[in-house]
């Protein structure tokens, strides 16, 4: 099972630096699959989208960071994956 597939977010309480680790893995994942990556995005949108909500100026920042990677690398906007309501 690939480790995208597991869950990552099991509950709010969830420490900052387990989720600032979380949104690294994530990005070696961008890193490692590319453009490939947006076939299993929608996998990590409830995660990503909790952080860039999230009360931690830092989390959020790192978060966003992340989204205008992933836009750079699928040459493509992503806000579609967020406006289902997450």
């Amino acid at each position: 099972m690939h480790l995208q597939f597991v869950e990552i977010y099991p509950n709010k309480e969830t420490l900052f630096q387990v989720r600032m680790c979380v949104l690294n893995v994530i990005h070696a994942f961008l890193d490692k699959k590319g453009e490939n990556y947006l076939s299993v995005l929608p996998d990590a949108v409830p995660f990503l989208y909790e952080c860039m909500e999230d009360e931690d100026a830092a989390l959020e920042s790192a978060c966003k960071k992340l989204i205008r990677t992933m836009e750079e690398v699928f040459g493509q906007s992503v806000d579609s994956y967020f406006s289902d309501g997450w």
